[in-house]
């Protein structure tokens, strides 16, 4: 009678999922699934027969697996693990091989290939920033940056984030990716609102991607932006200027009426009288619209 050994294990490599790895970020994980069948003379018993990286320092995925399952006479183990990048960045080899209770290697090896661990970059490419906004309104602003790869930008964790001290005005909020970005360009086009009434001045803006609130890649470079007086400053000044222009008329129509009440006939005095003071309320009334739009202007800001 023959008894078998496990030196009567085989397996055969039937598949692996992803393959091949693409790149990863480091640090980052990855869901990976392996397929082995049993083509030995012995059945694979839960918790024996391990799965191991083969060409790289024990533990280089952060992960020694077993085979939990047991597996029959060639029937197809599926074993799906998850793996870690290391922490430097550069070219592994990923490649696999089943291993018995006492530490042999046995069967196939899955397919070795290499796979790229690198940190996210981004390079700046261009900028399109006004060099001016009034007050209290929005501006269009366009940055341009170039994913150089291996990575892709993934939306749900990159976001396009301002630099700017926290004492600047500026109510500047994060931009997130519309989609997710594969080595290339990646163009964001946003509004920015200028700080609101009296926050005049000049103030620098710079914007930097980040990862989960981690900043990488280039700074944009910095841009001046000078707040400038709100529209509504003209319209005050104009109507200040039509005010006042107003004035000198009734001033002098007052000076014609006050002549003509000397030599009235007192049937007449009534109404010149009446004419005067509502030419000097008018004045008055000028005069303190006046004064509102100076002190509006000023909290304003206006020049």
């Amino acid at each position: 009678m023959v008894t078998a050994a496990f030196t009567d294990l085989a397996a055969t490599f039937v598949d692996q999922s992803p393959s091949p790895l693409p790149p990863m970020e480091v640090g980052a994980t990855a869901n990976v699934t392996i397929r082995m069948r049993d083509t030995g003379l012995l059945d694979w018993p839960a918790d024996t027969i391990r799965l191991q990286s083969i060409g790289q320092a024990v533990g280089i995925w952060s992960i020694d697996l077993v085979v939990t399952d047991p597996v029959g006479r060639n029937e197809i183990a599926t074993i799906s693990f998850t793996i870690r990048a290391p922490a430097t960045p550069g070219g592994y080899h990923f490649q696999w091989q089943l291993v018995d209770p006492g530490g042999k290697r046995f069967g196939d090896l899955t397919p070795d290939t290499v796979v790229t661990v690198a940190e996210q970059a981004a390079v700046y490419v261009s900028q399109v920033i006004p060099t001016s906004i009034p007050a209290g309104t929005a501006a269009q602003v366009t940055i341009v940056l170039r994913n150089p790869g291996p990575l892709t930008w993934r939306k749900s964790s990159i976001k396009l984030q301002p630099t700017v001290s926290p004492a600047t005005p500026w109510s500047l909020t994060a931009q997130l990716l519309a989609t997710d970005v594969a080595p290339g360009s990646s163009t964001f086009e946003f509004a920015i609102k200028a700080p609101d009434p009296p926050n005049r001045g000049t103030y620098q803006v710079q914007w930097q991607l980040t990862e989960d609130g981690a900043a990488f890649g280039n700074v944009t470079p910095s841009a001046t932006i000078a707040i400038a007086e709100p529209p509504v400053c003209e319209d005050k000044r104009t109507e200040i200027g039509q005010l006042t222009q107003s004035i000198p008329p009734l001033r002098r129509e007052i000076t014609v009426l006050q002549r003509e009440l000397q030599t009235a006939a007192p049937t007449e005095k009534a109404d010149l009288i009446a004419d005067i003071h509502a030419d000097q309320q008018a004045i008055a009334q000028a005069q303190a619209r006046i004064e509102t739009l100076k002190q509006e202007m000023v909290a304003l800001g206006c020049n």
